[in-house]
């Protein structure tokens, strides 16, 4: 009598087989979830309104564009205050003499500098710019020499702008524990010049970077209420944009070290329009946006970091210490548009920007520790990213990106060996069992 197989069902299935299909059940589950969650963030996304400042908030910044005669005095005031302390250029010259043999070259060289740099100060303070200029020419020095243009400008035609712009070149190209009030004194020198509100504002505000030096001048004038002063007196177009723009991105600092992230963020995104795509244009916007996520807004603060993508600035733009050798405005813009997705429960796109972020806008950096610091930490959220994307995912970044993986690959690859082996040799011992020669 012929016995045909029964047909093999869920409950009759072998284990393995069960198995698999759980597995697989499981894993298109998992896929068609965080698809559902991307969509319902996508849809919610564009549901999602700007977001709304307090009563108070939006009238402190009509005080800044707009603000009252009372207000414009009161300011005028401020700045008056903290430029009262501010001191003169030097007066007495210093002889050039050789350092002593037992100092150190570069210390001579340093000791030589500062002497050079005193003395062209007390030349420019009384008025012999010939003898600056012959100074800055003899003693060769790179970044003295780019002053000299505007010394000499400053010979034939003195004025506040020029003043200002010697003053500026000058104090970029010292450093060192002797120059902070040297930078006072030649600001002040300027101020000597300064014929409006406006141009005060402006020497204001570049005593104001000098703020975080022990022998400012200003330190007992309350930051907040000094840059609000500058942003309101520096607001015409004919006022100096550059202070306008940094007072207000220092009172978006200010105002971010209170927590006050909405206000902050609007305060950094008028400073990037008043920066007009300056050097400064990238920090502005990325700090605005990077306060509205913050402050529980993600989508506005994507469609904000988006125009950084685009933009011109400089990711190779030097940063402002040792671990930020470079600024990295696309690459860092990247990882805050992927963090807001995360934020939105959009992991899709969150992985989507991280890979973004790991091959078409990589960290640049001359310090080798950061660069491989910063790839590992790519690497690592690349693989937690893939995994709440997905299995797909998982898959694909082991594809996509199999050198940051190649761990992962080796663990794998003897694991496979080790389970090969352990069934041959399983399979060896079942066939010795049953009397069957081996091989067979």
């Amino acid at each position: 009598m012929l016995t045909f197989p029964e047909k093999t069902t869920e409950e009759n299935a072998p284990p393995r087989r069960r198995i698999w299909r759980i597995l697989v059940v499981f894993l298109l589950l998992w896929q068609v979830v965080v698809l559902l969650l991307a969509a319902m963030s996508t849809a919610a996304g564009w549901c999602r309104s700007a977001p709304e400042l307090s009563r108070e908030e939006r009238d402190f910044l009509v005080s800044l564009s707009s603000p009252s005669e009372g207000q414009l005095r009161e300011s005028a005031q401020m700045i008056e205050s903290a430029l009262a302390n501010a001191e003169g250029l030097p007066t007495e010259l210093r002889p050039l003499r050789e350092s002593p043999k037992d100092v150190p070259a570069y210390r001579r060289d340093e000791q030589r500098l500062e002497t050079v740099y005193v003395n062209l100060l007390v030349h420019l303070g009384r008025g012999e710019l010939q003898q600056a200029a012959d100074l800055v020419e003899a003693e060769k020095y790179y970044g003295l020499q780019v002053a000299r243009d505007a010394i000499l400008k400053l010979r034939d035609s003195e004025s506040f702008a020029l003043r200002l712009e010697l003053a500026d070149k000058l104090v970029r190209f010292s450093h060192g524990e002797y120059t902070p009030p040297l930078h006072c004194g030649l600001y002040g020198w300027a101020l000597d010049l300064a014929a409006g509100d406006a141009e005060r504002a402006a020497v204001a505000y570049r005593l104001g970077s000098i703020a975080q030096t022990r022998t400012f001048p200003v330190r007992t004038v309350d930051a907040r209420k000094l840059h609000v002063a500058i942003v309101r007196l520096s607001r015409l177009p004919s006022a100096d944009r550059r202070a306008h723009a940094g007072a207000l991105a220092r009172l978006g600092d200010l105002e971010a070290s209170s927590e006050h992230n909405l206000l902050a963020a609007e305060l950094f995104h008028r400073a990037a329009e008043a920066y007009c795509g300056g050097p400064d244009w990238g920090r502005a916007v990325f700090n605005g946006a990077y306060l509205l996520r913050r402050a529980g807004f993600p989508v506005v603060a994507r469609n904000r970091l988006a125009d950084i993508f685009d933009s011109q600035v400089n990711d190779r733009e030097p940063g402002s210490h040792l671990m930020e050798t470079n600024r990295n405005y696309r690459h860092r813009s990247a990882l805050e548009m992927a963090a807001s997705f995360d934020d939105t429960y959009n992991f899709i796109m969150a992985y989507y920007w991280r890979s973004l972020a790991a091959r078409k806008y990589r960290f640049v950096s001359w310090c080798g520790t950061c660069a491989w610091g910063a790839d590992a930490a790519i690497s690592r959220q690349l693989r937690w990213s893939s995994l709440k994307a997905g299995p797909l995912f998982v898959a694909a970044n082991f594809v996509r990106f199999p050198l940051r993986n190649w761990g992962y690959w080796a663990a794998g690859v003897a694991l496979w060996v080790m389970i090969t082996r352990w069934r041959r040799r399983r399979a060896r011992r079942f066939t010795a069992q049953q009397g069957a020669p081996p091989g067979t």
